[in-house]
């Protein structure tokens, strides 16, 4: 998640996938917080495998996706740009010194985003979202931990980078049904809150949302994605390649499932170190919508800047949709007016949710092609008193 643009034209379909992830963001948060029925509809399809209308069930399973997708394809763009300056000392590399810094970044932005000064200056507590463990705490944690996978593969070069992160993602997908045997109980035990939020979402208190265990499996998977493709650069523009790829990860995926179905009943028939095999569907799944694009960016020429240019600004747009959707930092937001609670707001139909959907996406896509011009009047006034305020 960034502002990473990738000047290799042979990876555009990486910023294609990030736009389509983050539309997806997009519109999921919109109708999930402020459709009306939201609940019952998720509740029937967890239940019955439908809701009974096509494309409610339809749009629910596209959402289900959007996380995996999105933690996905942030690691498989640092993967493949870590792997570009393989020459140079380890902390003198400029992905290296970004990375850790974005890292560090995005982790400090998900806790500002939890603050509410609202709730602030009416009860004068901080509040307890302030523990909370979510998306930009998962991706910057990720991030920092692909820097230091990637130290461990330069201290030993021989070992395959895209190795290190594939058995690093294994581990991680490995721990969650684990962690889940727990039931539910904080680990580890006696830590900090903020620390057990990290790790597993547990059902003491407020504050694991999207953890390291599963959900950074996906970042590093990503990041093996991304490494395979720059060792495998010479090769990428082939037509056979995508199928490739795609192929050869369904049957990796495949005997991971059954390696892992077979250790399970080894060792004990009712552990439930099986209980995490759905991870790997997803990935099946993120598989073929990376093979596709791929194969998209060879015969089709990809137009549309609002488009792409939103898959090239990630962070701003989930920073500042958080302010303006969930009410994060200033506590006033859309969910004040209109919220699938109707105790808290005004709820939507499914159509005007749709509707309002699309124009949350529309005013994302202007205000990212605008960025430039907009970013200019915002800081004529504060350039007029200090010429040199936040120039480059």
């Amino acid at each position: 998640m960034g502002e990473e643009k990738l000047a290799d034209s042979r990876l555009k379909f990486i910023d294609v996938a990030r736009s389509f992830a983050i539309i997806f963001m997009l519109e999921g948060h919109f109708i999930s917080l402020t459709y009306e029925d939201y609940v019952p509809v998720h509740e029937a399809i967890k239940a019955n495998g439908t809701s009974g209308y096509f494309f409610l069930d339809l749009w629910h399973n596209l959402r289900n996706y959007t996380a995996p997708l999105f933690f996905t394809i942030t690691g498989l763009v640092l993967g493949y740009l870590l792997l570009g300056h393989k020459g140079e000392s380890f902390w003198k590399q400029k992905r290296v010194s970004k990375g850790w810094k974005r890292g560090l970044m995005i982790i400090g932005w998900g806790y500002v985003l939890q603050l509410n000064l609202k709730y602030y200056f009416k009860s004068g507590e901080i509040g307890s979202n302030i523990h909370t463990f979510h998306v930009l705490q998962c991706i910057g944690t990720g991030l920092l931990t692909l820097i230091a996978l990637y130290g461990v593969h330069h201290i030993f070069k021989k070992v395959r980078f895209s190795l290190i992160l594939f058995i690093a993602g294994v581990t991680v997908f490995a721990f969650y049904p684990v962690l889940k045997s727990y039931g539910g109980v904080p680990v580890p035990e006696g830590a900090p809150l903020f620390i057990q939020n990290m790790i597993y979402k547990h059902d003491v208190g407020y504050g694991a949302v999207f953890t390291i265990f599963p959900h950074m499996g996906y970042i590093l998977f990503g990041a093996c994605i991304g490494a395979l493709l720059r060792e495998n650069s010479q090769h990428i523009k082939k037509i056979w390649f995508p199928a490739v790829l795609i192929g050869g990860g369904i049957i990796v995926i495949i005997l991971i499932r059954v390696v892992t179905t077979y250790l399970a009943h080894l060792i004990h028939p009712q552990y439930e170190f099986i209980g995490g095999l759905w991870l790997y569907q997803n990935l099946v799944y993120i598989l073929v919508f990376i093979g596709i694009l791929m194969y998209a960016e060879m015969f089709i020429k990809i137009k549309g800047k609002f488009f792409v240019q939103m898959g090239q600004n990630t962070l701003n747009i989930y920073i500042l949709h958080t302010i303006l959707l969930y009410g994060s930092l200033f506590g006033y937001g859309i969910k004040s007016y209109y919220n699938k609670n109707p105790e808290r707001g005004e709820p939507l139909s499914f159509g005007e949710a749709a509707l309002g959907a699309l124009l949350f996406i529309l005013f994302f896509g202007v205000i990212t092609h605008f960025r430039v011009q907009i970013k200019n009047v915002l800081l004529y006034v504060p350039r007029l008193v200090l010429p040199n305020f936040m120039k480059p």
